[in-house]
């Protein structure tokens, strides 16, 4: 709950007393992190239907671009991030904890994506290897075991 001044949705963050400011800094953050684990989710989920044909959109980067508004490169970001959960479902579990961010998501989904073009499969097990080698690390860390 918030404890600020909240018109329309707009927080005037400069009424706010320095300890509900982190607090409120703090739940946001949390939410965020929340939030965009259930988004993959969810893209995941509506991909793997084929639902975004049923509400007339060719492709989900579609649907997230013209129906929610995301930018070309937020679509194409999240899609990659998305495409893990099909190889390896439990990750998502370690976005939720922290331990992977969102970021690394997309750089392994990249690779998922590349490996497909190139006609090879990519697996759960190296899925797991990898994620185990980036777990709580860097993106600079991530990119070299990548």
């Amino acid at each position: 709950m918030m404890d600020a001044n909240v018109q329309n949705d707009v927080v005037k963050l400069t009424d706010l007393t320095p300890q509900i400011l982190i607090e409120n800094f703090d739940r946001a953050v949390k939410n965020e992190k929340s939030a965009t684990h259930l988004v993959l989710q969810y893209i995941h989920e509506v991909s793997e239907r084929s639902l975004h044909l049923d509400l007339g959109y060719e492709s989900i980067y579609k649907l997230l671009t013209d129906r929610h508004k995301y930018s070309s490169n937020q679509a194409y970001d999240r899609i990659d991030a998305a495409r893990v959960l099909k190889v390896n479902p439990q990750v998502i579990e370690k976005v939720q904890d922290g331990s992977l961010n969102l970021t690394q998501l997309i750089k392994v989904g990249q690779c998922i994506k590349h490996e497909e073009k190139a006609g090879r499969e990519f697996t759960a097990a190296q899925s797991e290897n990898i994620f185990e080698q980036i777990e709580n690390q860097t993106i600079f860390e991530t990119e070299k075991v990548l």
